[in-house]
């Protein structure tokens, strides 16, 4: 079984090296099927997903219901407003700019919600065959150190000023409203970035700090998104069906060029799981299979 992660998104390897594994096919992690029959494939995957933030599955079944059964084979799928698995199509009348088939800026799932899911499984059923409908996939948590670097200025504005994200709408679950103030870039008491919110449709246009404050924030803002949108930093591949994207929902914004076409050209599927599952399962898994030799003491 071969195994290899995006070690680049983490600044291990370099992008151009991550772009030349993807064109061979070498970055895929053996087969969907491994991960869900082989429980010494799962828990090479979970350890890579847990260290790299970012692994692709193949040859997964291009049908509906597969992202369940890969999370089901960690616990359970965490639910949200959105349903216990979500559909992305484009439709009319959307509720999501994910069902629009416009470009999806980077972005990380779900910042209004204060103990939001932390792994999300993206499964690729059809796809659009036109130019266009490409993934984005950036380390935002990677990129906020090269911020913090360059510019201490823009890293302490987007640490400490609080943002207001909110959803209101209806979906699978019924009405919802949700509003969380966090900042962009949140550290723990030990200044460790312990999550990223970025999601321009979900930022209120309600902003709560002095309005002299507010011009220099927005140019660290635009200077966070311009690094993430480097192609230094931000690799961008189109999936094909049966591809399943799994990463860390705290550390990695995703995205998606736009494509021109109809309802129903490009289809794909997507859950979350929460970390406190993921890591308890990996640990179950190595008191079995290798309990002398884990990558992890927690």
């Amino acid at each position: 079984m071969t195994i290899t992660a995006y070690m680049g998104l983490s600044g291990y390897i370099t992008a151009a090296l991550v772009r030349r594994l993807v064109k061979h096919g070498a970055a895929d992690i053996a087969s969907f099927e491994e991960i869900i029959t082989d429980d010494v494939a799962l828990l090479e995957w979970l350890r890579l997903l847990e260290v790299y933030g970012f692994v692709k599955l193949k040859d997964a079944p291009a049908e509906t219901g597969q992202v369940r059964r890969l999370a089901e084979r960690i616990a359970f799928i965490r639910k949200t407003h959105y349903g216990d698995d979500f559909t992305v199509q484009a439709k009319p009348d959307p509720s999501n700019v994910a069902y629009l088939n416009g470009p999806l800026q980077l972005h990380a799932d779900l910042p209004y919600y204060e103990y939001k899911p932390g792994v999300q499984f993206i499964h690729c059923i059809k796809q659009y065959e036109g130019v266009g409908g490409d993934s984005q996939i950036t380390d935002a948590v990677h990129v906020a150190r090269q911020l913090q670097k360059a510019c201490p200025e823009h890293y302490r504005l987007l640490t400490d000023t609080l943002v207001d994200w909110f959803d209101i709408g209806k979906d699978e679950t019924g009405e919802f409203y949700k509003l969380l103030r966090l900042p962009v870039i949140c550290t723990d008491r030990n200044g460790e970035i312990s999550r990223i919110n970025m999601s321009q449709p979900q930022r209120d246009s309600h902003f709560s700090v002095p309005p002299g404050e507010v011009a220099d924030w927005y140019a660290a803002l635009v200077a966070y998104y311009r690094l993430l949108s480097d192609p230094k930093y931000c690799l961008q591949f189109k999936m094909t069906p049966g591809t399943i994207m799994t990463f860390d929902n705290l550390r990695i914004v995703h995205g998606r060029t736009g494509y021109f076409s109809g309802p129903g050209e490009r289809h794909v599927q997507g859950c979350y799981v929460d970390w406190d599952e993921v890591r308890s399962r990996r640990r179950v898994l190595e008191t079995k299979i290798d309990p002398y030799r884990s990558l992890y003491n927690h």
